[in-house]
């Protein structure tokens, strides 16, 4: 609900339509509220104890944009919330903008993509030593079997090492540049 931070002394009483859009809902939910216990006299609503009573019996959205928010900090006001929303909703429309330009891939797609493609450098490596330990046999004058056995078990156990590698990635603060760029 859209609690204002100034009450405008002219309209000291309202309709409860007029308390509704002040506090951005809908007439049904002022309604509720009455019923709840939101003072009225003679069907027009006193905005000052209106919205005294709504501050203290009404609990803020969750996430909403007008809303009062709690945190460890303690309470941010109407002005704090309103900005964090502008934030919140301004990265939003960034991410859909990167989404649009194809700038951001999905996560499973990528992990689909280089399984694949270290299968693929996997089975190539392995094929390694039969497409060319006779050529190199051959360069060395020495027994094609042989040279292909030590290439296949040579190659086998470096696909072992590389298999228990972990990767070395970028620090997640060089990734998440704040000005939205990668190095």
């Amino acid at each position: 609900m859209n609690i204002p931070d100034q009450i405008d002394p002219s309209t000291e009483r309202e309709s409860q339509a007029a308390f509704a859009r002040r506090l951005g809902v809908t007439r049904p939910r002022v309604n509720a509220l009455i019923k709840a216990g939101l003072p009225i006299q003679d069907g027009k609503i006193n905005v000052a104890e209106g919205l005294r009573w709504v501050s203290a019996n009404i609990a803020p959205r969750r996430g909403g944009a007008n809303s009062a928010a709690t945190t460890e900090i303690g309470k941010i006001d109407l002005v704090e919330a309103r900005r964090l929303k502008i934030l919140a909703d301004t990265q939003m429309v960034r991410l859909q903008i990167s989404r649009e330009a194809r700038d951001l891939v999905d996560r499973r797609s990528v992990a689909l993509a280089m399984a694949g493609f270290s299968r693929l450098i996997r089975d190539k490596w392995i094929n390694f030593g039969n497409r060319y330990g006779q050529q190199i046999a051959a360069a060395v004058s020495a027994d094609p079997a042989h040279v292909m056995a030590e290439i296949d078990k040579a190659v086998r156990l470096h696909l072992d090492e590389v298999a228990t590698a972990t990767a070395s990635l970028p620090m997640p603060e060089i990734l998440n540049a704040p000005d939205g760029t990668t190095p």
